[in-house]
Formats: C-alpha cells, sequence, structure tokens
C-alpha cells in the first residue's frame, strides 16, 4: 500500500509563477445574501457559470471577459443551482433546486443553455418531486453532445435516485434510478465523450452506462466530501473508501471485458482523504486530505501509473478554531494544474484558492473574503473559476464572490463583455519596443500546446494589425458590431510577434463568444 509519508514537500520553496486575477464578481452591495456555490468554464474558456443558493438564489452566465454577467436569472423560490458548460461547446446546463409548486416536496429542474443566450432556457425538464432535500448535480460533456443529471426522490421509507442524459435538443438518450440515497451530494462526473458518468451517491460512487441508463459498477464511499474522480477517458475511477476500518484512496480501471480492477491504493494515515481529481487519461490523482481537529490540511499529486507521490504541501495553522477544511480540488487534462480550494483559518491569513503546477509549484493564491466553495479548472489549464461564501463556512452569514483566475502569465487579453454594439480592450505586453504583431482572429482552432499558433487561418474573420509594440506595451479597443448575425459567434484570437528572435512567436490564445 502506498503511502504519502515520501512525498516531497515543497510548500517551504514554492516559487510564484504569475497566474493573475482577471476579475470579481462581488455583488454584495446589491445583494449581501447572494451565495455562489457551484461553479464551471468552459466553451474553450470563453463562458462561466455561477450558481447561488440561500435567499438570494442566482444563477449567472458570464463572458469570460468581465464580471458583467451577460445574463442573470433571480429565482426567490429556487433554493440552490447546480451548473456545467461543455468545456468546447456552447452548452450550459443548471440543475436547479425548488420547492414544488402548491405542494410541500423538492423537485429539481434541468435547463438547457445554448450561446450565452438571453437567459431563456432552450428546454426544460421537470425530474420527479422528493418529500425530502436528498441530492443531485448536472455534467455536460466534452463536445456539448450530452447533458446528464441525478436526482433523488426521498420519501419517507425509501429513497430513489433519478437519472437522466440527453441530446442538447432535449431528446432523452437514456433514463434509469438507483435505490441509493445521495445525502446531499452533488457531484457528477462525465467522461469527455459523454458515455459514462461517476455519481456521488452517499456511501456510493456509483459509474453509470449513460447509452443504456444502466449501472456498470459501485465502489463504496467513505467521505463526506463527494471523493470521487472519473478520468476524461472514462477508463478510471478514483474514491475514497475504508479498508479495515481505515480510510485510504483508491484507483481501479476499466478492464476490456468490463471489470474494475484496483490499481493503486494510498494510505494518508494519520489524515482523512478528502477530495480527489484525476487528469485526462487517470495517470495523476490529485488529492486533498485533512485531520479532524481542523487545523491541518495537505495537497498532493500521485503518479497512478508507477505508484509513486510526486509532491505534497502541507496547510497547519496550530490552534485554529475555526476549521481549515479543504473545500475541493480539481486538474486539467495534462495534469499539470492543480486547483485547490479551502475554508481558510481564523487569522484570515490562509489563502482559500491555490492553483499549482505539475511540479507542486504555486502558480497562484487568492485571498478571498470568506470560505471557499467550489472550483473549476479549464481542460488546457490556461484558466480557473472559483466561488466563495463571504464569510466563514461556519460562521452565519451569505454573500460572496465569483473569481476569475489566469493560472500562469499572460502576455495577450481581451477584456470587456462581448456583447452586439460593446467595446473590447485588447492589450499586448511589452518585450523588446519597436517589434511588430499581427492580431489574427478565427472561427476554428488548431493546434495544441503553449507558443503554438492555435487560430486557423482557413477560418480568417479578421486580421487586425500591423502593429508597432511601444515600450509600456500595445492597448488598443476594438467595437464589436451591431449585427444580429454575429450573435453566438465564437471568435479566437492570438497574436503573433515579430522581431523577438528570428522567426514568429505566438501569444496565448483568447476566445470570446459574441452575447446576442
Amino acid at each position: 500500500m502506498a503511502s504519502l509519508a515520501c512525498a516531497a514537500l515543497v510548500a517551504a520553496s514554492l516559487a510564484v509563477q504569475g497566474g493573475q486575477v482577471r476579475w470579481i464578481h462581488d455583488p454584495q452591495f446589491q445583494s449581501e445574501r447572494w451565495l455562489p456555490q457551484s461553479v464551471a468554464l468552459g466553451d474553450h474558456g470563453a463562458a462561466a457559470m455561477a450558481g447561488a443558493a440561500v435567499d438570494d438564489a442566482t444563477f449567472n452566465c458570464y463572458s469570460a471577459g468581465s464580471a458583467t454577467p451577460a445574463f442573470s436569472t433571480r429565482r426567490d423560490t429556487v433554493l440552490r443551482h447546480y451548473v456545467a458548460i461543455a468545456e468546447e461547446a456552447p452548452l450550459g446546463a443548471v440543475l436547479a433546486v425548488q420547492p414544488k409548486s402548491g405542494s410541500t416536496r423538492i423537485e429539481a429542474v434541468v435547463e438547457a443553455y445554448l450561446d450565452h443566450g438571453d437567459g431563456t432556457p432552450a428546454w426544460t425538464v421537470t425530474l420527479p418531486s422528493s418529500l425530502y432535500w436528498g441530492g443531485g448535480g448536472v455534467a455536460v460533456d466534452r463536445a456539448g453532445d450530452t447533458i446528464v443529471a441525478f436526482w433523488t426522490a426521498a420519501t419517507r421509507t425509501s429513497n430513489t435516485t433519478h437519472i437522466r442524459a440527453w441530446r442538447p435538443d432535449g431528446k432523452l438518450i437514456s433514463a434509469g434510478t438507483t435505490s441509493d440515497s445521495s445525502s446531499f451530494s452533488s457531484r457528477v462526473r462525465l467522461s469527455a465523450d459523454g458515455t459514462r458518468a461517476l455519481l456521488s451517491l452517499g456511501g456510493a460512487a456509483v459509474v453509470w452506462d449513460v447509452v443504456n441508463g444502466v449501472e456498470e459498477a459501485r465502489f463504496y464511499q467513505a467521505s463526506i466530501f463527494d471523493s470521487m474522480a472519473l478520468s476524461a477517458d472514462g477508463q478510471r475511477v478514483a474514491v475514497a473508501t475504508w479498508l479495515g476500518g481505515t480510510e485510504v484512496f483508491e484507483v481501479h480501471e476499466r478492464a476490456a471485458s468490463g471489470a474494475w480492477n484496483l490499481l493503486v491504493r494510498i494510505d494518508p494515515a494519520p489524515e482523512r482523504p478528502a477530495a480527489v481529481a484525476l487528469d485526462a487519461d487517470g495517470d495523476r490523482l490529485a488529492w486533498q486530505v485533512f485531520n479532524n481537529a481542523g487545523d491541518r490540511f495537505q495537497v498532493g499529486l500521485h503518479d497512478v501509473d508507477a505508484d509513486l507521490p510526486l509532491w505534497e504541501v502541507d496547510h497547519h495553522y496550530p490552534g485554529n478554531t475555526a476549521r481549515c477544511d479543504p473545500a475541493g480540488i480539481d486538474i486539467d487534462d495534462a495534469g499539470e494544474t492543480i486547483g485547490s480550494v479551502n475554508w481558510g483559518d481564523d487569522a484570515e491569513t490562509l489563502p482559500e484558492v491555490h492553483l499549482y503546477d505539475g511540479a507542486g509549484n504555486l502558480l497562484i493564491a487568492v485571498d478571498t473574503t470568506g470560505s471557499a466553495t467550489d472550483i473549476d479548472v479549464a481542460a488546457d489549464g490556461s484558466l480557473a473559476i472559483a466561488a466563495n461564501k463571504a464569510t466563514h463556512a461556519t460562521t452565519f452569514g451569505a454573500g460572496g464572490q465569483v473569481t476569475l483566475i489566469e493560472t500562469r502569465k499572460q502576455e495577450f487579453h481581451v477584456l470587456g463583455r462581448a456583447g452586439l454594439d460593446d467595446p473590447l480592450d485588447f492589450t499586448i505586453d511589452a518585450a523588446v519596443p519597436g517589434e511588430l504583431c499581427f492580431l489574427p482572429a478565427s472561427l476554428g482552432l488548431v493546434g495544441t500546446g503553449d507558443d503554438a499558433l492555435r487560430v486557423d487561418f482557413a477560418q480568417l474573420y479578421a486580421l487586425f494589425g500591423p502593429f508597432v509594440v511601444p515600450a509600456g506595451g500595445l492597448a488598443f479597443q476594438e467595437q464589436i458590431p451591431n449585427d444580429p448575425a454575429l450573435a453566438g459567434l465564437q471568435v479566437h484570437l492570438q497574436a503573433i510577434r515579430l522581431g523577438i528572435v528570428p522567426g514568429l512567436r505566438f501569444t496565448n490564445k483568447v476566445s470570446v463568444r459574441v452575447i446576442g
């Protein structure tokens, strides 16, 4: 059995890698009861969503260049919103938990949103009602071809969890049920191709065959943190479970026969398992552990194939009384960007959001106004979005923020709400004064990786420049035409720089979706 003890502690030598906050949405002066608890980032990094609860239940859709929502929907009757966005398509989904009209029962409504839209769902489906609040969640696959949602309908004598899958047009793919109670769980993971889901159902992590609407496998889940993860290829599952009275992490792999076999077991003793995340092929496991005293948690990365710890960061605050428990973890496809959120300490010295690279170096730490509640890292690792409560999780109060973070230094920025007739601000950092810069805008993407040409010149929409970059960097503004034909259009931009070294150099890519 592997242990965390031999992991390299890197907390004392963390090197800041230049990440920065892009924007913070903090509407407390307008609504002190707005408490975001679910966030999602997608559409090639062009869009984000946040679901809020308590007395001012709202969900917002953002253009990733601005904290001003593309639309915001406030509903007094909704108790909570769970949100999801496709990584590479303009499809968002919301699971809204609300009282059933004219009844004391509770129901969940699934809503689908295409493009940014105006806040009007493309379609809605109401799931069976429940006498009590069980649990539920929603997920969207990478290409925006599949939406999966689950909801537990509870009575005084039984619990039935309903699992549904739909196409973007609302056509039902499959429907099924289990008899498990989800015990307020809200986590559902979906493979990149949308064919396999992993559901957190209280004491079980259930692998679900989305195409046929049947259970494929289940693993006993021992943690209160929805401690389960599914690799993007759908072939590996990580879960926190019990082994002889000890809580451990396990990673299981699906064989060609369909059987799931144990690959790795990790014992974090004396600490307890919290959240986990797997990269695209399940080779890297990101984890959080905590202690019962509530004054210590750790974050780390494990090489699953080699069964070796890669690194570990320790956060220890002796005497802390407010509980600095972990609150969630996420990882990008390549296993090179890890996002961790926590509740913070009573002295308010611990940042609630940390982003690390694959070697355990700190990319950026963000100190929020209260306890963090959720985090989502983009598939390519370039962006992350986090939510937080305005007070500590154990302190009465609401209010909160949503923060969009650039995980690494980005030299090219496009800021603004990308609506028709709206201005967008373009900035390119200075390098060598006098260099030339071109800015292609394309309707398509090609290539992968840093410093590569990402925009597809075969689908070129516009070409700005050439510009001569001044000593302080280049800044200019472009107005989006007030042309309804542009509504919903996605444009990818990337600066091409000449003059630093022989040949061309490419900046980071930025994608925007035009709001109708």
